[in-house]
């Protein structure tokens, strides 16, 4: 009986151990399976926000020469603008997230840049928060909306408009822009603009997975977005 008894439990212990082994291995394959979609998120996101970049840069500089032939002193200006741009663009942004102050700053700076070269015929109203927990989030969401609407919602003959509206609620985020549709523009949802629609939906998609709302519409007059981000 004892034999029969220690023979049961041999087999028990090695079964217990082939299971732990085997809980081990699916452990190690599980974080293995983790490290690889984060390294992917990251490969992704980097390639998504080194997007923005070249274009920004080329759309700001076209605006700053443009600037430079007619009025040397807003020249000057800019120049010292897009400084403070690229200083964020090339240094900043690596480090990760970004309290939301200094994007608000960013922001800031480059409608001032971008109002420059416009006419008193295009309305801008911007709308930012003065009294806001100032979390951290990761940077650049914004700017590929508020450049697009510069570049597609801008007439220089008849009256157009730029509204930027960020309101910062417990828990979420929400960034509504539109802007006049110009008569080149029609059909903007099916245009390249700024880095494309679809690369800023695939990097909303990797950052808040389910936490995030992106609604992008369009009549004959007006194009809207309103992009809604839940913190928790």
């Amino acid at each position: 009986v004892r034999e029969t008894a220690l023979k049961k439990d041999v087999k028990f212990l090695s079964g217990f151990g082939m299971g732990l082994s085997f809980s081990d291995k699916l452990r190690k394959h599980e974080k293995k399976r983790k490290e690889a979609e984060k390294e992917k998120l990251n490969t992704e996101l980097a390639f998504l926000k080194n997007q923005i970049n070249p274009h920004f840069f080329f759309n700001t500089l076209n605006n700053i020469y443009s600037l430079v032939q007619t009025d040397v002193a807003d020249g000057q200006k800019a120049i010292l603008q897009l400084s403070k741009l690229m200083r964020y663009l090339l240094y900043e942004t690596e480090k990760g997230d970004k309290l939301l102050s200094e994007e608000i700053e960013f922001m800031h700076t480059y409608i001032e840049l971008m109002k420059l070269r416009i006419s008193e015929k295009v309305s801008i109203a911007i709308t930012f928060p003065e009294n806001y927990t100032n979390i951290s989030i990761p940077p650049l969401l914004f700017l590929p909306f508020i450049e697009n609407a510069f570049k597609h919602g801008i007439s220089y003959r008849s009256p157009s408009f730029i509204n930027v509206v960020l309101n910062i609620l417990p828990g979420s985020i929400i960034f509504e822009c539109s802007n006049s549709l110009v008569a080149n523009t029609d059909n903007l949802l099916h245009q390249d603009s700024g880095i494309g629609l679809e690369n800023v939906r695939k990097r909303l998609a990797l950052l808040f997975p389910g936490r995030h709302e992106l609604k992008i519409t369009e009549n004959e007059t007006t194009f809207q977005v309103f992009l809604q981000i839940n913190l928790a």
